[in-house]
């Protein structure tokens, strides 16, 4: 049945050809979870491995990967580990904006299983330890103007994947502006006050995945 379901696709690959998802250009080799020429691939950068073990920022010195970066080292950081997957600049800055300003969630279950493919044996990330998944919410604006929650979509691909709880733990008290267009002070500072946590008791003392789309 496989080899039947391989060759039906091969044949509808050649009958209607896959579209880059960026430029619309015709994919010669379809099945890519993420369907890009090989030009908008080739700006699709994955973060490298010369980073913090702790948070994933990118070390520009070049450090070992087992260098804790400097506010990990301070104790700034208020969480065990974080995971990110690809650079937020080029074709996937792109792709993301697609997906929330162009409302293309059905873009998200791609992007998510193309990013588990990528985390390494490495990383800080066992999907099965953590009690509940849950996500930074949106204001009700923008998720009503969009008709969904990027972040909430995300943990809802997660959960489903890896069959675990999903529960709304965190409440969006005010609206703050973009963090995209801040500098680190200014995100910090805009934050701050936006949300409260909405936890259970018996959730009080449990491991939480918290996601988010952009870190």
């Amino acid at each position: 049945m496989g080899l039947l379901t391989g060759v039906g696709q091969g044949l509808m690959n050649l009958i209607f050809p896959e579209e880059c998802w960026m430029c619309g250009a015709e994919i010669v080799s379809a099945g890519a979870l993420i369907p890009l020429c090989s030009l908008c691939e080739n700006e699709l950068w994955s973060l490298p491995k010369e980073r913090c073990p702790r948070c994933g920022k990118i070390n520009l010195k070049r450090a070992s990967a087992r260098t804790l970066c400097r506010e990990c080292q301070s104790g700034a950081r208020r969480f065990d580990s974080a995971v990110s997957v690809y650079i937020y600049a080029g074709t996937f800055r792109k792709i993301w904006h697609h997906v929330k300003f162009s409302k293309h969630p059905e873009w998200i279950p791609a992007l998510v299983d193309s990013a588990l493919e990528k985390i390494g044996p490495d990383e800080q990330f066992n999907p099965y330890l953590f009690d509940v998944y849950t996500w930074v919410p949106t204001t009700d604006g923008r998720k009503s103007e969009r008709g969904f929650d990027p972040a909430e979509e995300i943990a809802k691909r997660l959960a489903d994947k890896f069959k675990r709880p999903i529960l709304p733990l965190l409440q969006r008290i005010r609206d703050c502006r973009p963090q995209f267009e801040l500098s680190r002070a200014e995100r910090i500072k805009n934050v701050e006050a936006a949300f409260a946590a909405n936890l259970p008791k018996d959730m009080r003392t449990r491991a939480a995945l918290l996601v988010d789309d952009i870190l």
